[in-house]
């Protein structure tokens, strides 16, 4: 039975065309949801993956059942699948980089996985399955995202640097001010300056992309003399 689904859908042309249109129609929803999200990653990438782990699986179908000069050779039809997963995590590391105190493209490496997974899927004959766990990644992308930004804001990681005229400064009070204005502060490093008489203050914050850091500075004013503001990633 499972031999049936696997390999009779690629007894047609038709068949292996349909199959190879879908793979690249998931992959191109995919890429355009990454698009939306000003992603690096796009639809042509994706649909390049996506119709390219279908087309070897069907070659892989097919490959296993070869007839030479009238003698029937059976191959393993796992192969070259098994080659697609292994060689689908060269592309996903090349998308993760470590940016600053912040690690990028974990999702898009993930979603470069699951673009070859429906690929193979679809080549597979099993359309449904493929069908019923794109909708899935597409919930988790987009309606998932929203509701980690309300229940985890603080996500992003940089460093605060803030210079003061005064010899010392209320750190407890520093330190309560940014919480309040939905900073969390993960590190704290002191510097004192003898010479130019001020104190650097280094801080390691956790904080949501559209924080209001021109408010924070003035708040922040409140607590001494800031001679300056620098906030880098």
């Amino acid at each position: 039975m499972l031999e049936a689904l696997f390999f009779d859908a690629c007894d047609t042309f038709a068949g292996c065309v349909c199959r190879v249109l879908l793979s690249a129609l998931l992959g191109a929803a995919l890429g355009f949801e990454r698009k939306v999200h000003n992603n690096a990653l796009g639809m042509r990438t994706l649909i390049l993956i996506s119709a390219a782990s279908c087309l070897m699986t069907i070659m892989s179908a097919m490959s296993a059942l070869v007839t030479i000069n009238g003698y029937s050779f059976d191959g393993d039809p796992t192969r070259i699948t098994a080659g697609i997963v292994s060689g689908i995590g060269f592309l996903g590391g090349g998308a993760i980089i470590h940016r600053g105190l912040n690690i990028k493209g974990l999702t898009t490496a993930a979603v470069i996985w699951m673009a070859c997974a429906l690929g193979i899927t679809v080549g597979g004959g099993q359309p449904l399955y493929a069908l019923v766990t794109f909708v899935i990644s597409i919930v988790s992308l987009i309606l998932i995202e929203k509701l980690e930004a309300k229940l985890f804001p603080a996500k992003h990681v940089r460093k605060l640097f803030l210079i003061f005229e005064n010899k010392r400064i209320d750190l407890s009070e520093l330190t309560k001010t940014l919480e309040d204005k939905g900073v969390m502060v993960s590190s704290m490093d002191i510097a004192r300056v003898y010479g130019e008489k001020h104190l650097e203050v280094t801080l390691t914050i956790n904080c949501s992309a559209d924080i209001d850091y021109f408010d924070i500075a003035d708040t922040i004013k409140t607590l001494g003399k800031l001679e300056e503001f620098r906030l880098t990633d």
